[in-house]
């Protein structure tokens, strides 16, 4: 019976292939960490450039608001005492803006702030990985 000797073979160690695969694994977080950075940095700029845009219209609505609750104070002060025509609007104003808060906030509680999608693709990497260390 002839001996084959397996380790002047041309076959890579199982260490060799441990090796490999840690410095893929590696090179892949690292890329996808670099990936990721870009991507958040990019998006970050284009958020705060919207943002400014959205700050600066709310202001310029809310001075128009202001103007326009001031004038129906004026009109309902037509037929009413100007203090209860300034209460009246000013009840209205404030129950509609309760009223929107509490609407946005019952919005924010159905709002899920766990990254699930980044957790699936974690736990598909790692399961991916273990499969990977069997072989």
């Amino acid at each position: 019976m002839q001996r084959v000797d397996i380790q002047t073979s041309e076959a890579p160690r199982l260490g060799e292939l441990f090796g490999e695969l840690a410095r893929g694994t590696a090179v892949l977080v690292r890329e996808e960490a670099r990936l990721a950075k870009t991507e958040m940095g990019e998006k970050a700029k284009a958020l705060v450039g919207e943002m400014t845009f959205i700050g600066l219209g709310a202001g310029v609505a809310f001075g128009g608001v202001m103007v326009l609750l001031g004038a129906l104070v004026m009109v309902l002060g037509l037929r009413l005492p100007l203090w209860a025509a300034a209460l009246i609007v000013g009840g209205m104003a404030t129950g509609g803006g309760v009223a929107m808060a509490a609407i946005g906030i019952r919005g924010l509680r159905r709002i899920d702030p766990v990254p699930r999608q980044t957790l699936e693709t974690l736990e598909e990497g790692g399961r991916w990985f273990k499969k990977e260390a069997i072989r």
